[in-house]
């Protein structure tokens, strides 16, 4: 249904007279190859991020249901924070793309920065809850579970919400610079750096704490919270490299002669 919605919306008649949407389709070889090639590795991207959270819970598992039920219930609530993020690292990605395309880098860096702020300020806002009013965010789940089950969870997962509270930032940092370096076409540079950080800063830790060191679940989550910080820290110090600026996903040979109708790219800025 979602297909279909999507396709209906692309179809609108405003859409094909000022976009041409139907009257360029066509197929291009150059074009799928470029696209492949930035996009294969955006797509392996997530799910290597995807896998090594499945891993780590797999191995919190590991440590009993009390322990894996914390750390979902955090997770869960952690995404109150995390999920819009998401959206807002889609813009940075769009219109970092769209200021390389127009061969203007200052302005992409306007952008990203512009978006980090934003995210800043509401990670900064929920990470104060996490730690100030923890029973809060929690009542929901109270209300609709055994009493005595949610006692026993609860202070696991106030606790683990005071490590949420202290990623969280570098998770908006990840997100808006990751997002930022993979719309100008630093997607190999992604992938790797996220793939060998999630396996050797998170999993496999918490595999050898658990196999030869009986670890608790506050050294598994200490991993993960680790892995965000690096992970942040990473993607902006790549994205302050500045090697994006000189990638073109969309090369003006590959391109087609036909002019954008876009709109004024600086009152689309402002």
């Amino acid at each position: 249904a979602q297909c279909a919605m999507l396709m209906w919306l692309l179809s609108r008649r405003e859409l094909r007279e000022q976009y041409g949407t139907w009257r360029h389709c066509a197929f291009d070889r150059e074009l799928l190859a470029r696209f492949l090639k930035y996009g294969f590795p955006q797509g392996l991207h997530l799910f290597v991020d995807v896998a090594s959270f499945a891993m780590f819970m797999l191995l919190v598992g590991r440590l009993g249901k009390d322990e894996l039920a914390a750390t979902n219930l955090a997770f869960s609530l952690n995404t109150l924070a995390f999920v819009p993020m998401l959206g807002l690292g889609t813009a940075v990605s769009t219109l970092v793309g769209q200021r390389i395309g127009e061969g203007r880098p200052e302005l992409a860096i306007r952008s990203t920065w512009n978006a980090f702020k934003l995210s800043s300020v509401y990670m900064l806002t929920f990470a104060a809850i996490y730690v100030g009013l923890p029973d809060l965010i929690l009542t929901p789940y109270a209300a609709f579970s055994d009493a005595a089950d949610f006692a026993a969870l609860r202070d696991q997962v106030v606790t683990l919400l005071r490590f949420v509270a202290v990623y969280c930032f570098f998770d908006a940092m990840g997100i808006v610079f990751g997002f930022a370096i993979r719309g100008a076409g630093d997607t190999r540079f992604a992938l790797l750096f996220s793939c060998v950080s999630a396996w050797t800063l998170m999993v496999m830790p918490t595999v050898i704490s658990q196999v030869w060191f009986q670890g608790s679940l506050t050294a598994s989550w200490w991993f993960c919270t680790i892995y965000t910080i690096v992970l942040g820290l990473g993607f902006m110090a790549r994205f302050q490299a500045g090697h994006w600026r000189s990638m073109r996903v969309i090369e003006a040979t590959a391109a087609s002669s036909t002019p954008p109708l876009t709109a004024d790219p600086v009152s689309v800025e402002r």
